[in-house]
């Protein structure tokens, strides 16, 4: 990644990176081993949450980040995704949540974390599959306008990609749902929580359709 690609994506960050999403971390749960490494970990919530778990968790970034410093483990470090500074199957999992749409070299990344892994691998990526009713509305979701986004997956995609980086997928499947209401609700001048919180009761409907904006996958690593 270039020095320009770095700073696009430090402009980029969100007050939501690195926080702890429910549906994720559940995965990690369900399909982790016990030392497990975050790529991509931002804040380093998953790892903090996971060490008070008894996991051994450790996180890597391309920016540094400040709450780092509170860590007594010295869990966190720089490094890049194309150049983990580990040695080969060094960890159980590797957790890669909204990573791979930043990286141009996915063959490198994903060999990488091949590498580094002794068993699986779970990570989370933006769910581009067509939506012709959203687009037909004039919107689009934050994915496709992200200047830092250069991959862009569907489910297939995302599927074909893991299997022939050496990867088996076991599972995948769509997780966050888009609260479609909130910009409609928003402009009647409703507060701001109340608007987060009807869009996200009226999202949750079981007649209407869902829309879901991230794709989760389990990938085991296929020895050799």
């Amino acid at each position: 990644m270039t020095t320009n690609q770095q700073m696009a994506l430090a402009e980029s960050r969100r007050p939501s990176w690195g926080k702890v999403n429910r549906a994720r971390y559940q995965a990690v749960l369900k399909a982790a081993g016990r030392s497990i490494l975050d790529v991509g970990c931002s804040t380093g919530e998953y790892v903090r949450q996971l060490r008070q778990s008894d996991y051994l968790a450790y996180g890597i970034d391309l920016l540094l980040d400040p709450g780092w410093v509170e860590s007594v483990h010295h869990v966190f470090a720089c490094a890049s995704a194309m150049a983990l500074p580990f040695p080969d199957r060094s960890f159980d999992t590797i957790l890669a949540f909204e990573v791979l749409e930043h990286i141009p070299n996915l063959a490198s990344a994903l060999g990488e974390f091949r590498r580094v892994c002794k068993r699986n691998l779970i990570l989370t990526v933006p769910n581009c599959e067509p939506q012709p009713d959203i687009l037909s509305a004039g919107l689009a979701y934050s994915h496709w306008t992200d200047r830092t986004h250069c991959n862009f997956f569907t489910r297939p995609l995302l599927h074909e990609t893991l299997e022939t980086s050496g990867f088996h997928v076991t599972e995948i499947s769509l997780i966050n749902r888009a609260f479609l209401d909130y910009p409609v609700l928003h402009s009647f001048y409703i507060p701001e929580r109340f608007t987060y919180l009807i869009a996200r009761i009226l999202a949750r409907l079981p007649f209407r359709k869902q829309h879901f904006i991230t794709i989760l996958a389990t990938a085991e690593r296929v020895t050799e």
